[in-house]
């Protein structure tokens, strides 16, 4: 049989084994679902990043959205019932893509070093000497 690691959407790796069905294999099954089981941390993660992008759609006036772990963003279940996709308009997916966007960099922020914009720093030429040049940005 052949398998292959394949990192999925959330970059998270899996196994793949194309052209083999394996859904009849209860231990292949089992192994499967274990290995694709969220994790604590990821699931920690992914409900802050859902608390943030409801939020952020609040402030739209937007009904709110579940990111999956796939980046899929169906609508969340409201007094009503969930939003059907069909009623997914081109404005609402634009404002959704916009929250998740800006959800994820706020999320990652305190994680990520600041810019070194408008700072000098020093090349050290082949050479052996120096020199001084500023951030073009």
């Amino acid at each position: 049989m052949e398998a292959t690691v394949v990192d999925g959407p959330s970059g998270r790796p899996r196994i793949d084994t194309p052209g083999t069905d394996l859904t009849g294999s209860a231990l292949c099954a089992d192994s499967r679902a274990a290995l694709e089981a969220s994790t604590p941390i990821e699931r920690k993660a992914l409900a802050q990043l859902n608390a943030l992008v409801k939020t952020c759609l609040a402030r739209r006036h937007l009904p709110e959205v579940r990111i999956a772990p796939d980046w899929t963003w169906p609508w969340a279940p409201g007094p009503t019932g969930p939003k059907p996709d069909a009623e997914l308009d081109q404005e609402e997916s634009r404002a959704v893509r916009a929250c998740v966007g800006s959800s994820r960099r706020e999320q990652l922020l305190p994680y990520v070093a600041p810019p070194a914009l408008g700072s000098t720093f020093t090349l050290r030429l082949p050479t052996g000497s120096e020199r001084a040049e500023s951030d073009p940005r």
